[in-house]
């Protein structure tokens, strides 16, 4: 917020007035901050939160050990870093510390960089900005050689006390660490220009001090100059105007582009992709914008959003929003950031209303939606999640006066552009509805692209097979014959439906056994992710196995629509992996044998669930269907299918004699099948292997399938 912002701000309180604002400490405001890495407002890239008793509110900040080379200088626009916010003080000098650990006490592993939205130096000049290549390096190794252990704390500096840190305004800040070296965890965050000004809060090694968050709700008296406020005003708490391309922070399909027809020359775009519809936002998605206001306490906002969708369609026109501190009329928690709850903006006002070009709209459906409160007084953030792709947004108002009960403009062919103070500008009308302009500005920067390895990249091959609880055709109990096959194809992934564990089948820990007789077979480390497939997590059962050569960064599960073909089965796994610098997902899930409205339902649940995991995608399953049932052409609408790839490729190998071609039961009902959005997955080739002895006789009553993806 620049100076004219506040004073305008203040001004439109009172001459004398008691509020309430985020400070830092109740005795001293904003001289000593305290953060929790906990807290984050934003989390982006390979950066997760992690449960950890020995950490801050008992979780840290992780950045797992990828073997990822230092990155010598901040970047501009970076994929990896999160975010936290906090109040500080034009003039005061502050000193940073941060407290974090290194993976496996590693110094490759224990460096961050660290950027503010509105830092300068001793001297007044910009320093340490987000949006730079210049930042804050802070290495947990105190010099060379003086080694890490544990968690420590360390400053800015190396071998001595760093720069202190400096703001141009009093008031919101947000504070960026990104990646310079992987494998580092962080928990708390200090700015001290008093306590530890000269000290560190705790010791460089093996520390145990946890500081108390201090960004507390204080009440203070804030005396301004007496002179009339207009009844409007950008910065202030009734009117709040956001053009959208200049102040949004963009993630994953969301990006920036230049339009003549939009505020400021830009707006942000999601592409349509022809991905589907959600039903509900995700608590920690990928695809999704950002922008920071300040608001007032208890105020009643309306929530404006203008829009376009692309080809002025329908199922292009809709978002999620959500916010830091949202509350309701009652005072609870509502459309809260990191939850699964949200308000939607539609562009279309209502059914049967139209599109054309661009348009207001509020979070209502055929009438005025839910008005939008806040907890406390002092910045917000919103977040803006991609419900349907397609859609384009160039302004956000919340307003608790000029168009509480009015739209800022019109809601097609608008061509309202609201600025700075609040008043309205119009551009040359458009005479009538037409194709999406080219830009005729030059765009503004886009997050920048990992870099791409140049030539070919390893092979990751992926073994899909349905066990059918240990036991073969013959109708004999024997996993060990099945892991016997597993480790003939040579795979890196192996990943499984119908494990069992300590039932009726076998009475053992399958998904144990099959890691162990791997480990054996093949003399490589297997790391296993068992799904139980009742949701029951922890429990024995019935289940999906998830085995990988390679060291899971993260794993997850879900429930999908109970399966009555199943005995109520339905669940989906999630395991995470990097191979060749590239995160890969993999995905497992079962659909009901009988029913094949059902598997349709189903299909579409695990399709939600895996859009809110990042590229690259392998979605796998039992899916019970042939290629044109109706589930199948579901999955194929964001999904490409291995086997049908390879076999255009004629790369695909089959066994003589089974029909139809690739066969994994009756028919082709097993599936690796992998995003059509995956940057870096090509398919090599593909294979249903003729696991039959001498007698006829199969491990499993299922086929596995093989494919053969190089990761680029």
């Amino acid at each position: 917020m620049d100076r004219n912002r506040i004073k305008m701000f203040a001004c439109g309180l009172f001459a004398a007035a008691t509020l309430t604002i985020l400070t830092a400490a109740p005795a001293a405001a904003q001289s000593e901050i305290v953060l929790h890495a906990k807290n984050a407002s934003a989390v982006n890239g390979d950066w997760q939160w992690v449960g950890d008793v020995t950490a801050a509110g008992s979780a840290r900040m992780w950045n797992p050990d990828r073997g990822a080379p230092k990155l010598g200088t901040a970047l501009a626009y970076p994929y990896d870093y999160f975010e936290l916010t906090f109040n500080a003080e034009a003039g005061r000098a502050y000193r940073l510390w941060v407290r974090g650990k290194a993976d496996y006490n590693a110094w490759t592993n224990d460096s961050i960089h660290v950027q503010f939205s509105g830092s300068v130096n001793a001297s007044g000049g910009a320093s340490y900005r987000i949006g730079t290549t210049d930042s804050a390096s802070v290495s947990l190794e105190a010099c060379s050689g003086c080694g890490v252990s544990g968690w420590g704390w360390e400053d800015n500096g190396y071998g001595g006390q760093g720069t202190l840190v400096y703001f141009d305004t009093t008031g919101p800040q947000t504070l960026r660490i990104q990646r310079r070296e992987d494998g580092v965890s962080i928990d708390q965050v200090v700015l001290s220009a008093s306590t530890y000004l000269s000290s560190s809060p705790g010791a460089n090694k093996n520390d145990t001090t946890i500081l108390s968050e201090l960004i507390e709700s204080t009440t203070v008296t804030a005396t301004v100059q007496s002179e009339p406020a207009p009844a409007t005003s950008s910065g202030s708490a009734t009117e709040i105007v956001i053009p959208v391309a200049a102040a949004a922070s963009v993630r994953g399909n969301w990006q920036i582009v230049g339009d003549s027809t939009a505020a400021g020359g830009g707006r942000v775009w999601n592409p349509d992709g022809g991905a589907g519809k959600l039903s509900y936002p995700y608590a920690n998605p990928s695809d999704y914008f950002e922008v920071s206001f300040n608001a007032e306490a208890g105020r009643a906002y309306r929530l404006w959003i203008r829009g376009q969708a692309e080809s002025d369609y329908f199922g292009n026109d809709s978002v999620f929003v959500q916010f830091s501190g949202s509350v309701n009329d009652y005072g609870s928690y509502a459309y809260r950031i990191g939850s699964t709850d949200a308000t939607i903006v539609s562009v279309e006002q209502g059914r049967g209303y139209g599109l054309g070009g661009w348009g207001w709209s509020d979070n209502g459906w055929d009438s005025m939606g839910p008005l939008v409160y806040f907890a406390t007084t002092g910045p917000q953030t919103m977040r803006v999640q991609r419900r349907e792709d397609g859609i384009s947004i160039d302004q956000i108002v919340l307003s608790a006066s000029n168009y509480l009960f009015s739209a800022p403009g019109a809601a097609k062919y608008d061509t309202t552009i609201l600025s700075a103070s609040g008043e309205t500008t119009t551009s040359e009308p458009a005479p009538a509805p037409a194709p999406e302009p080219e830009p005729t500005s030059e765009p503004a920067p886009a997050p920048e692209p990992a870099p791409q390895p140049t030539g070919s990249g390893p092979r990751l091959r992926v073994m899909h097979w349905n066990v059918g609880h240990g036991r073969g055709t013959d109708g004999v109990y024997d996993i060990e014959r099945q892991a016997t096959w597993m480790a003939r194809q040579d795979p890196d992934v192996v990943i499984l439906n119908e494990v069992e564990k300590y039932t009726s089948w076998g009475n053992e820990d399958q998904p144990a056994r099959f890691q162990s007789m791997l480990q054996s077979k093949t003399g490589r480390t297997w790391y296993k992710h068992f799904i139980q497939e009742y949701g029951q997590w922890s429990s024995n059962g019935k289940g999906h196995l998830i085995l990988s050569t390679y060291r899971f960064d993260s794993t997850g599960y879900t429930t999908i629509t109970q399966s009555s073909g199943l005995n109520g089965a339905g669940a989906a796994g999630q395991a995470s992996i990097t191979v060749n610098g590239r995160t890969v997902n993999l995905i497992v899930t079962h659909l009901d044998p009988y029913d094949r409205d059902m598997r349709l339902t189903q299909a579409r649940d695990v399709i939600n669930w895996a859009s809110g995991h990042a590229e690259n995608r392998i979605l796998t399953g039992d899916m019970n269907a042939w290629p044109d049932q109706t589930s199948i052409l579901e999955y194929n609408k964001w999904y490409n299918d291995s086997w049908t790839t390879a076999t255009n490729d004629g790369t695909a190998t089959g066994i003589s004699g089974i029909s139809p071609f690739g066969a994994t039961k009756s028919g082709r009902i097993d599936y690796i099948f992998y995003s059509k959005y995956a940057p870096n997955l090509v398919v090599l080739d593909s294979k249903t292997p003729d696991t039959r002895d001498s007698s006829g006789n199969m491990p499993s009553d299922h086929r596995p399938v093989v494919t053969t993806f190089e990761v680029r």
